[in-house]
This record gives structure tokens, C-alpha cells and sequence, in this order.
């Protein structure tokens, strides 16, 4: 009285590594899955690195304008209009 799936282990149209061509199949979409997967890490951990590199520069540069007037005035102007975006969007 052996279970379906016992008795799938037992069957003789199991391949070279032991599973069946239903687990074969799913073993395959697995690992197409994994590689997909991190693909997507890769290329994720690629735009982070841009956007931080980007994030330094301009930080970078509104560090060194900070004697500047004119400078200063955009950075206030940029902050206040992102503050009131902000406001705005959780209306």
C-alpha cells in the first residue's frame, strides 16, 4: 500500500539524476526563476551605485556654494517647493 507518490519514486522513468520529468521540469523553472532573479539584484545594485554617485556629486556641489548667495537662495527655494509637493501629495 504505497502512497501516488511513493510510488512516482519508484517508477523506472526517472532520468540520470533520480527525479521524475514532472520534477525535472520544475527543477528547470526554478532555477530559470533564480537567474532571473538575480538579474534583477544586479542590475538593481547597478542603478543604486548611479543614483548615489549621483546623490554625492550634487551634494558635493551644494556644499561648495553654500558662500554663494545666489546658491543658497535655489537651495532654500528647491527645499520649500519639495515641502510643499510633499504636502500635497499626502492630501
Amino acid at each position: 500500500m504505497s502512497t501516488p507518490i511513493v510510488q512516482d519514486r519508484n517508477d523506472s522513468s526517472k532520468g540520470m539524476n533520480g527525479l521524475t520529468a514532472k520534477e525535472q521540469s520544475l527543477l528547470l523553472g526554478i532555477r530559470k526563476r533564480k537567474s532571473e532573479l538575480l538579474d534583477d539584484i544586479q542590475r538593481l545594485k547597478v542603478e543604486i551605485a548611479e543614483v548615489s554617485a549621483e546623490m554625492d556629486t550634487v551634494e558635493q556641489r551644494d556644499n561648495g556654494s553654500k558662500d554663494d548667495p545666489r546658491a543658497k537662495q535655489l537651495s532654500t527655494g528647491r527645499r520649500n517647493l519639495t515641502l510643499i509637493l510633499a504636502r500635497e501629495w499626502n492630501t
